[in-house]
C-alpha cells in the first residue's frame, strides 16, 4: 500500500484555488511529524501558512525565489523538445507560486550551507527533518492530497523567509505546497542499475 503512494505520488505546481484541505487531514498529516520528533528528537518547528498569509507570502517569495536555477536544473533533467513545457509551467507557476491553500515550512537548526564538512548534530536534523517531509507526502497521498516541494539555490531567500516568519535561530529544511493538484503529470522513466558487489 504505501509502495502505491509512493509510485502514485508527483510533484505538482498547480493546486485547485479554494479547495482547502479536510481537517482530519492535516490532523493526520501532523500526527505524523510528531511521531518522528518523537523518536528523533531534533530542534524543529512546522508553519502551516495558508489564507492572508500566504497571500503575503507569494510576493516575498516570489520576489527571490530562483527561478532561473530552477529552469537551469531542469533543463539538464529532461529531454530538449520537454524543455519549452517545463519553462511555460515555472513561469506559470511563479505568478502565486501554485496557488495552493496551504504551503508548509519545516524548520531545524543547521550548518553553513557554504561549508563542505557539517557536524554530526547538524547531518542528523537535516536527515530526520527529510524523514518528516517525505512523510507528510505520503500521508497527504493517502488523504487525496498533493505536495510539491521547493529547491532554493541561495541562502538569499531562505533568509528572506526566515525574516518574513521572525525566525532567528532555525534554518529552512524544506517548504512544501500542498492541497488537492489542478493538473496530472506525467510519471518520469526512471532508469537505474544495481550494481553487485
Amino acid at each position: 500500500m504505501v509502495l502505491d503512494f509512493i509510485k502514485e505520488r508527483r510533484t505538482i505546481r498547480k493546486y485547485k484555488r479554494g479547495v482547502f484541505p479536510p481537517r482530519e487531514a492535516l490532523e493526520e498529516i501532523l500526527s505524523v511529524t510528531r511521531l518522528i520528533y518523537a523518536q528523533y528528537p531534533i530542534p524543529f518547528k512546522l508553519y502551516i501558512v495558508s489564507g492572508r498569509t500566504r497571500l503575503d507570502l507569494v510576493p516575498f517569495m516570489r520576489q527571490h525565489y530562483s527561478i532561473f536555477m530552477d529552469l537551469v536544473i531542469i533543463g539538464k533533467l529532461i529531454s530538449e523538445e520537454m524543455r519549452p513545457m517545463y519553462e511555460k509551467i515555472m513561469v506559470e507557476f511563479m505568478k502565486d507560486l501554485g496557488g495552493a491553500p496551504i504551503t508548509l515550512i519545516g524548520l531545524t537548526k543547521l550548518y553553513d550551507w557554504k561549508e563542505e564538512n557539517w557536524p554530526d548534530w547538524a547531518v542528523r536534523n537535516w536527515k530526520v527533518s527529510w524523514m518528516m517531509s517525505q512523510a507528510i507526502m505520503l500521508v497527504a497521498k493517502k488523504n487525496g492530497l498533493d505536495t510539491g516541494s521547493f529547491t532554493f539555490s541561495g541562502a538569499t531567500v531562505e533568509d528572506k523567509i526566515l525574516e518574513f516568519l521572525g525566525e532567528r535561530d532555525l534554518n529552512i529544511a524544506f517548504v512544501l505546497n500542498l492541497g488537492y493538484a489542478d493538473e496530472n503529470p506525467l510519471p518520469k522513466k526512471i532508469e537505474w542499475k544495481v550494481a553487485e558487489i
